[in-house]
């Protein structure tokens, strides 16, 4: 996983991406931190091209997951296409969440950071970036 971006806004914010192609033009893997100026955290978004996407906002924790259509569910639900289109498939449960945050934080990048995040991801209030991601 490469950190790809690192934008400034101007309402005091920056963003931090980190991506993990798995071939050329398909994203596997990424994380989008979302940081005051003072250097906290206040929203995270975890994208599993495999189990889906989660969001953690300070004041809240984890939101709702949400899951990728699979080939069966597009069969179950009678959908006559010969190509499904995978689209996010309404909100997931919460194991799922936890498989996405974990095949996120499990690139090497964040191989020291890991057990920290996890925490994070667990609790509700804003917290400091950690320094190895400043």
């Amino acid at each position: 996983m490469n950190r790809i971006q690192d934008i400034e806004h101007r309402d005091g914010y920056r963003k931090i991406v980190f991506e993990h192609h798995w071939r050329e033009g398909f994203l596997g893997e990424a994380l989008t931190i979302r940081v005051s100026l003072g250097g906290q955290v206040s929203w995270m978004e975890f994208y599993s091209s495999e189990h889906g996407v989660v969001q953690w906002c300070a004041g809240e924790g984890l939101r709702q997951s949400h899951s990728w259509e699979a080939e069966l569910t597009h069969e179950l639900a009678g959908k006559d296409s010969r190509f499904p289109v995978y689209l996010l498939n309404g909100v997931a449960s919460g194991e799922v969440s936890e498989q996405i945050v974990g095949s996120v934080l499990a690139h090497r990048v964040f191989a020291e950071l890991r057990p920290e995040l996890l925490t994070h991801c667990h609790e509700q209030g804003c917290f400091q970036l950690p320094t190895a991601l400043s």
